[in-house]
């Protein structure tokens, strides 16, 4: 206690100093407050002699809106999603309770919880740009960040149009399209295709995005053709529909451009001239208008040759062209003009926006139909609401479509209206008017409020509206303060706020008898206004803070001298001072003196008294003030109340002794322990809290290092400076809990199994509770055991080399434990599916071969193998190799092989060829003397081509005389006779040239000439009819013709013709015939021919491979052949069928799979939806040329397999209290071999299973009276599929779990009983049962007490019933006893086997004497009994009996009776008894004995 003259009051917040002042006793602290924070004030109050400080007071600052709200970050997940992430404000003010996302021109788009951050948003338009603000709230309100943009992906093109068609004349037309409606991103490019006669598509042209039209030419008459526009953006392209053109066989050519004149703004006269080549006999001409457009104009008009043609678009240009139409229609050039122009029609109202008080932006489009070239627009401005024309505020150019109306004329928070006038030369059009509102200024002008003094807390006061609002006022804040006549003091204003039609309010909560200034400040949303200051006092009032006693305690203990200061806040002049003890109304003192000796005290007692002053405004009393006497050692330490218990903590409860006998300075909490279930000693007891804070009712200690499942006594122990008192022990058990000690599982593989796994586990080392199930988990799948399960699990169906992680969960009554993870990696296999190679050329000679890691590696990959033509070139683990040594440009087949140690996958085959390389073994060409002034060359192709041949070149002596790039042979009828001359031949291709070596032959002088070369006929595939004539010069007689064959013989005779047979089938042959005569012989050219086609030979069977998707399913099959080993001509088609495979196959019907062109890759990939997985297939092949065909044999195949489809139901057999016996049937389509039935109950696998029959809940017991939701997967080695899931419920059975009801709000004469459901219901509960009865011993009379009372426990009565009831309020009982309660709980299937039961002792209070039972006394010989054991409701604790006889204490104890010694026979007594409690005391009446009386009570 700090006494003499205080010097400074000092407050500081969070221990920095913010207030100094030797007298105010008020502070308000508005220096930097923050929203939703939290300070500690401490007042410092000091003297000449130091500084004491108060306890410390926190206080909570209000919420308050956000600030520094961050935008969202916005991530475009494609081209119609966007993803919105965001982080909480930098200053949230509060708990973020909401965020709203707003969407420019849509609002709120989505409202959220305070804990999210994130938002995707679906359903967008692709390539848009879309403006987001987030807007946070706390309960205060809402504040927004900045505005974020983001657009969306581009996405392919949609609704590109179909193109348009004119066509010019018989080989010329034109196409026009027009952009996609929806271009879903910026456009690259337009390409045009076109097929002709129903061939494939070729590009015709690439344009450039803003280019839609093109001129197709030099097409072909009377043909089919069939055009696509395809538009292209940066995410692909979109095709339109084809449009399908046939060229005209003719049409008129020469058509010219027409004249043109205009007529008028919507009217054009068109003449024109005859086509220059009508093609035929003009039946009709067409005047086109824009042609290919979408507006596009087609009048007919016969054999006319002018036309008038109306309603067109005033001020448009039209490209006028002529259309004449014979067999077919051609179109001429055009003739491009322009529409005169018109009034301008459709000008809509401008959009405006306040930009201040006096300041309005005005924006507005062309008119709808401008109808020529618009060269002003008129602005009107009139007042909202008025009728007249308005207010011509500015004129502008055609071309400005924006101007900004600001000036002194518009008037703050005002409605304008405004409208547009658009002019060309031909007139104007008008909008309608569109209305704004300027924004809001300050207002203006407030005069000072009326003030009324209401009180000495309070005033009232009015005020008017400003004169110039200038907007709407929504708050009128009143400002107040305390004159503060000292100028060195800081003002402190003080306000409130009000709704601005609010235009009078009163103010309360002030200092009284204090001067006050008032004013009054508005506000709108622009600004505020200040009104000058109003001055008033308030009225006295009682005094305030009055001081409190100095009270000096005499040595005696029996007074004290009572001393105190004026109050702190008189509030006026004192008129008196009062003193009074608590609980009395008359004072002990009154007067103006400050001093009072309070005498006739007892020792260590508490006195309470209070101090009253008074000025005219009022009376006030000070805060009660206690003091106490001498202390002597506390007694009757109160048992502790045990409140929750868990498994690990309790909280122990107690109170202050009954009897302190002086100020208590310390309680320590003892405690010893008992193992549950074991025959031990209890433990030493030891301290094991001890506090110093003695100045509660009551207090609590939680003892949180208990162990589990253990039982331990409390007692407590209270100490004043002169002694202690010890409580008696009160005993607590501690809930189950966790185990703990929960090793993770053991994980191992099974040999050879590469999808199994074993699981083993053990029991925890420290289980705190009896452990009732085990609960294994892997990855997010669970499974159930129960603790007589064999602790170990096989997990089948797993995937190959994946990892796979376990954790076992033991659960006991007090809750559940989960080891740590156990991961561990299956088996490896071969790997799934291995890409084929990519392959890159290099060189003439080299071939880069690159390839991937499979997807689905099912292992560690540890070599690849690269194959090229079945031969191994690479082994090792690159991703890629360089094969050299190869022949330029021929044909290398590549496949790679991917190898775990668990097996190898092979890729598919991929061809490739090396580059071109010069070509080189050109061997000599051939040389024929044909005649004498005449030689012919041939030759054959390089034996190393090294590439495609693309031409070929014939030297004589040196000179080119000759090219080709088809040819073979060529005669030289530039060279003389009897001359020698040397031929060579240069073959090319791409990357060079081989020339061969040289050939010499010499013209003949006298041989025939003019020998032509033999005609040729082709009469079967196997012979050729050759025929000749007579040289034209024979230069005399031919003695012997001798024909060639590929410079062989194979005739010699005088003859003309021959047949030549044994050839082969479809191949070229090359025939020259040689005429002699004695003198010479001389050779004809060469002619060739084919032999005649024969149906194919040998067509080997396919080869087949069943191949699957990404994730291993069935996906189809791919057919390879090779050619017919004799293709006997042209190949012309493939055809590869099908048909399913049975044993007795007897041609059963079959499918045509793929139908390939003779000259494509020979590979089908049948991939039908009607090809079922895991079923057998045959495949054969034909070949067709032009005289027929041949097939492979049938091949066979097995698909690949894939999950089930159909899965049925399982079929429910028995159904019991905890399980349930299932039926797992086949599906319709398993799609491969059942290796598996997983069975899910509520979601969760609880068994994996290759039997049909299975029983739920014989490892784990299924709860009784459940809804269960039962599927199952039946799962092929390429997946699982579920079956469609069926409800189940498991019979009821009696309940169980049932927890003892609590007590709480336990009174003298009522209690509360409360109860949970039982843990397992088994069912529909249909009945709760509470009742109760008084139980024995007494609370007074039990084994810790020395009374001994007599007492019957009484029967049970019901006190409660009903289905729903968890919670009855008991009345009626009687103080300080013993209570049972006993709760049944029943369903449908019965009640609890056994009923739990609780008891509580009701509080004690004073006892009673029972007016009906007085005390008893019979005689003994000397003796008088005298027996009071129904006299008393106790209601507490028994302090003593007490016996009076004439009124003097003959017995002190604990006994309900008596023995009296009686020294005479005949002598009188008065016998009264007192019962003494902690409570209070109760006397009988005084009873008189005379033993003359047979009852022996006298009168």
């Amino acid at each position: 206690m700090l006494t003499g003259r205080i010097l400074w009051f000092i407050i500081l917040r969070d221990g920095i100093e913010i207030f100094r002042d030797p007298s105010k006793k008020a502070f308000t602290d508005n220096n930097a407050i923050q929203p939703y924070q939290t300070y500690i004030y401490t007042l410092s109050v000091c003297n000449n002699f130091g500084c004491v400080n108060s306890k410390q007071v926190k206080v909570a600052t209000l919420q308050a809106k956000p600030e520094q709200v961050l935008p969202p970050i916005v991530v475009a997940l494609g081209a119609t999603a966007l993803q919105l992430t965001w982080s909480l404000p930098h200053k949230p003010n509060g708990f973020i309770v909401e965020f709203h996302i707003y969407l420019l021109d849509s609002g709120i788009i989505a409202n959220m919880s305070g804990s999210t951050r994130e938002y995707t948003l679906t359903g967008l338009v692709p390539y848009k740009q879309y403006m987001f603000v987030l807007s946070a709230c706390t309960e205060a309100g809402c504040r927004n960040s900045t505005a974020v943009t983001k657009r969306t992906k581009q996405d392919t093109p949609q609704d590109l149009p179909v193109p348009r068609v004119v066509i010019v004349n018989a080989s010329v037309l034109e196409l026009y399209w027009r952009e996609p409606a929806h271009p879903n991103g910026l456009l690259l490019l337009y390409r045009l295709y076109r097929s002709t006669a129903y061939r494939p598509y070729v590009i015709v042209t690439e344009t450039t995005p803003d280019t839609f039209n093109h001129t197709d030419m030099m097409l072909m008459e009377s043909t089919h053709y069939s055009y696509i526009v395809e538009a292209m953006s940066g995410a692909g392209g979109t095709n339109s529909t084809p449009v399908i053109v046939t060229m005209p066989q003719q049409t008129p050519v020469g058509i010219s451009a027409p004249n043109v004149t205009v007529i008028a703004s919507t009217q054009l006269l068109v003449e024109w001239e005859s086509p220059t080549q009508p093609g035929g006999h003009i039946d009709q001409y067409h005047v086109l208008l824009n042609a290919g457009t979408t507006v596009e104009i087609d009048r007919g008009v016969g054999l006319d040759m002018d036309l008038l043609v109306d309603n067109l678009l005033p001020y448009t240009v039209y490209i006028v062209r002529i259309q004449a139409c014979s067999t077919g229609c051609g179109t001429g050039p055009g003739t491009r003009v322009h529409t005169f122009e018109d009034v301008p029609t459709g000008q809509l109202p401008p959009s405006l926006l306040a930009k201040g008080p006096s300041h309005v932006d005005i924006s507005w489009h062309p008119p709808l139909h401008a109808n020529g070239v618009i060269i002003k627009y008129w602005i009107h401005r009139r007042l909202a609401g008025q009728t007249a024309e308005g207010m011509l505020i500015n004129v502008v150019i055609g071309d400005t479509l924006h101007i900004s109306n600001v000036g002194p004329d518009l008037l703050p928070y005002t409605s304008y209206e405004y409208k547009v006038t658009a002019v060309n030369s031909k007139g104007e059009t008008v909008s309608a008017w569109a209305g704004v509102r300027t924004l809001q200024a300050a207002p203006h002008v407030i005069y000072a409020p009326t003030v009324s003094v209401t009180g000495a807390h309070s005033f009232s006061l009015s005020w008017k509206a400003p004169l110039k609002a200038n907007g709407i006022i929504k708050i009128y804040q009143i400002q107040f303060s305390a004159v503060i006549k000292d100028p060195t003091r800081k003002l402190s204003v003080q306000s409130v706020r009000v709704a601005g039609n609010v235009h009078k309010t009163s103010v309360s909560g002030l200092q009284p008898y204090t001067a006050y200034q008032v004013r009054v400040v508005a506000l709108n949303e622009a600004g505020n206004v200040t009104s000058a200051w109003t001055h008033t006092t308030t009225a006295e009032a009682a005094p305030a803070f009055l001081q409190p006693f100095v009270v000096e305690k005499q040595a005696q203990g029996t007074s004290v001298i009572l001393r105190w200061d004026p109050p702190s806040a008189p509030n006026g002049l004192i008129t008196n001072y009062l003193v009074y003890e608590l609980g009395n109304i008359n004072p002990l003192y009154q007067g103006l003196n400050r001093e009072f000796e309070m005498r006739r005290l007892m020792p260590y007692t508490r006195y309470s008294i209070m101090l009253e002053a008074c000025t005219n405004g009022g009376c006030a009393r000070a805060n009660s003030q206690s003091f106490y006497t001498a202390e002597i050692a506390p007694e009757n330490q109160p048992t502790p109340l045990i409140g929750e218990t868990t498994s690990t903590r309790a909280v122990i409860k107690w109170r202050a002794p009954i009897d302190t006998n002086g100020k208590m300075l310390s309680y320590e909490v003892w405690r010893r322990s008992e193992r549950r279930r074991r025959k031990r000693q209890l433990s030493q007891p030891t301290v094991v809290y001890r506090t110093n804070k003695t100045d509660s009712d009551d207090y609590t200690y939680i003892d949180t290092t208990l162990e589990p499942f253990t039982k331990y006594q409390y007692k407590i122990r209270g100490i004043n400076s002169q002694g202690f008192s010890d409580s008696v022990w009160q005993s607590v058990e501690t809930d189950e809990a966790p185990p703990e000690g929960v090793a993770p599982p053991i994980v191992s593989q099974v040999a050879g199994v590469f999808s199994q796994l074993k699981i083993e586990w053990t029991r925890p080392t420290t289980p705190n509770g009896v452990i009732q199930s085990y609960q294994l988990q892997r990855n997010n799948t669970p499974w159930s055991f129960g603790v007589t399960h064999t602790k170990e699990y096989l997990d089948t169906g797993l995937v190959a080399y994946t990892y796979y992680s376990y954790v076992i969960t033991v659960c006991t009554g007090g809750g559940c434990t989960a080891s740590a993870a156990t991961v561990s990696r299956t088996g490896e296999t071969a790997p799934h599916f291995v890409a084929p190679p990519t392959l890159t050329t290099l060189t003439a000679t080299s071939i880069a071969a690159t390839w991937m890691k499979p997807q689905v590696t099912n292992g560690k990959i540890h070599v690849y193998h690269l194959k090229v033509d079945n031969n191994s070139v690479y082994s090792g683990m690159g991703y890629t190799y360089t094969v050299s040594n190869l022949v330029p440009y021929q044909a290398y087949s590549f496949t790679v092989t991917a190898c775990t140690f668990g097996g190898c996958t092979t890729s598919t085959s991929v061809i490739g060829r090396p580059d071109e390389a010069k070509p080189a073994s050109m061997l000599p060409p051939i040389l024929r003397l044909t005649k004498s002034n005449a030689i012919e060359v041939s030759w054959k192709s390089p034996l190393k081509p090294n590439g495609i041949v693309t031409s070929y070149d014939v030297h004589r002596d040196g000179t080119l005389i000759y090219t080709t790039t088809t040819a073979y042979s060529y005669t030289d009828f530039d060279v003389l006779a009897g001359q020698l001359y040397t031929y060579r031949v240069t073959a090319h291709n791409s990357k060079g040239s081989v020339e061969s070596a040289a050939a010499t032959i010499a013209t003949s002088a006298s041989a025939p000439s003019g020998l032509t070369a033999p005609s040729l006929q082709a009469v079967s595939s196997t012979s050729i009819r050759a025929s000749w004539k007579q040289p034209t010069n024979p230069n005399g007689k031919i003695y012997n013709y001798t024909l060639y064959m590929d410079n062989e013989v194979v005739f010699s005779r005088h003859q003309f013709s021959t047949l030549v047979d044994g050839l082969k089938h479809w191949t070229l042959y090359s025939f020259h015939v040689q005429a002699c005569t004695s003198s010479g012989c001389v050779a004809s050219a060469s002619a060739q021919v084919h032999t005649l086609e024969a149906p194919p030979l040998g067509l080997q069977q396919p080869k087949l491979l069943a191949y699957t998707n990404s994730v291993g399913e069935h996906k189809g099959v791919q057919v390879q052949w090779t050619a017919p080993s004799q293709p006997n001509g042209v190949v012309l088609r493939y055809k590869v069928y099908r048909r399913l495979y049975t044993r007795l196959n007897m041609g059963g019907e079959h499918t045509l799979v793929c139908s390939i062109n003779g000259s494509q890759e020979k590979l089908c990939m049948d991939t039908d939806s009607a090809l079922q997985p895991y079923t057998q297939y045959e495949y054969k092949v034909q070949a067709f040329n032009s005289q027929g065909m041949t097939a492979s044999v049938w091949t066979r195949v097995t698909t690949k397999e894939a999950p089930p489809q159909d899965v049925p139901v399982p079929l429910v057999k028995t159904v019991t209290e905890t399980t349930i016996k299932v039926k797992l049937l086949s599906p319709t389509r398993p799609n491969g071999n059942i290796i598996l039935f997983k069975i899910y109950l509520n979601g969760i696998m609880v068994k994996n299973s290759s039997v049909v029959e299975v029983t739920l809940g014989e490892d784990s017991a299924l709860r009784a009276a459940t809804n269960y939701r039962l599927k199952v997967a039946a799962c092929t080695a390429a997946g699982c599929t579920y079956s469609q899931s069926v409800g189940v419920t498991t019979k009821a059975r009696r309940p169980s779990g049932l927890s003892p009801p609590v007590i709480t709000n336990v009174t003298t004469t009522s209690v509360d009983v409360s109860w949970l459901p039982p843990t397992e219901p088994n069912g529909n509960i249909t009945q709760y049962e509470l009742s109760v009865r008084e139980a024995c011993p007494h609370p007074y009379a039990d084994d810790n007490d020395d009374v001994t009372m007599p007492c019957t426990e009484g029967q049970y009565v019901n006190r409660a019933r009903g289905k729903n009831v968890l919670h009855v309020h008991i009345t009626g009982l009687t103080p300080y006893s013993k209570y049972e309660f006993q709760l049944l709980v029943s369903n449908t299937a019965g009640q609890l086997e056994s009923p739990v039961t609780t008891s509580s002792v009701t509080l004690p209070t004073a006892p009673v004497y029972r007016v009906s039972h007085p005390p008893k006394v019979k005689t003994s010989g000397n003796v008088i009994i005298v027996s009071w054991a129904d006299c008393f409701h106790i209601n507490a604790e028994v302090k003593e009996f007490v016996l009076f006889k004439d009124d003097q204490a003959e017995y002190k104890g604990y006994d309900s009776q008596y023995n009296v010694y009686r020294p005479s026979q005949y002598r009188t007594y008065v016998f009264r008894v007192r019962l003494v409690t902690a409570y209070g005391k109760a006397d009988t009446p005084s009873m008189a004995y005379d033993p003359t009386r047979s009852d022996y009570i006298g009168k």
